[in-house]
């Protein structure tokens, strides 16, 4: 079982930056959310919810 796809950080205006990685390290990908994107409140909740200048493991979406 994967623990952690990678890791997340948010900076003091409320932007969560990801930097993930596959198994493997075979593709890696930064992202960035900022408030106010569809997407942003799903990955905040997914995180467990973060608060400025934290930093956090990425844990999978799913598992196989």
């Amino acid at each position: 079982s994967i623990e952690s796809i990678g890791v997340a950080q948010m900076s003091e205006d409320g932007v969560i930056f990801m930097h993930l990685r596959s198994p493997g390290s075979i593709i890696e990908s930064d992202l960035r959310y900022e408030p106010g994107m569809p997407e942003y409140e799903s990955i905040k909740q997914h995180l467990g919810g973060m608060a400025p200048g934290e930093w956090k493991s990425v844990r999978p979406w799913c598992e196989d």
